[in-house]
């Protein structure tokens, strides 16, 4: 296939669109890898600086303040499923278990848990109830077609 000028259009897997990665599928489907490695690029920025010097309580504030944003970005808006909400919820236990010096990740959750780090789940589909209503209020034929079609 080619533009009007001449040029050939080039077959994409995925294209990145508002800072998502949109991938081909037959639904709409997104790859949250490059957010993982966002996330852990700011929590390894944070940890190398301040992580044996400050608390728990400093590590983990900064963690819900400076990176859970770049972990949650757009995962309201976009479809996350059941294993890519697991996979993004491990990344945050991951750094629970650095955080607290244990190899244990069910140990890190609750000790996260104990710090107000909310298991990603609840957290998506709190904010995109959130995202929903929020559209739904505008009373827009179009947002209200795609609710119903999701």
């Amino acid at each position: 296939m080619t533009t009007l000028d001449g040029r050939e259009i080039m077959w994409m897997n995925k294209v990145r669109y508002l800072g998502v990665y949109l991938v081909s599928s037959k639904a709409l489907s997104c790859n949250y890898d490059s957010i993982k490695k966002s996330f852990y690029r700011a929590f390894n920025a944070i940890y190398g600086k301040v992580g044996r010097l400050a608390s728990a309580d400093v590590v983990i504030e900064l963690l819900k303040t400076k990176c859970m944003p770049i972990l949650l970005y757009g995962l309201d808006a976009c479809p996350v499923s059941p294993r890519q909400l697991r996979s993004l919820n491990y990344v945050i236990v991951s750094c629970g278990r650095n955080i607290f010096n244990v190899n244990s990740s069910e140990i890190a959750a609750e000790c996260l848990k104990m710090f107000g780090v909310s298991d990603l789940a609840e957290v998506v589909a709190t904010r995109k109830d959130k995202f929903v209503k929020k559209y739904m209020s505008n009373s827009s034929v179009v947002c209200e077609v795609c609710v119903i079609c999701s």
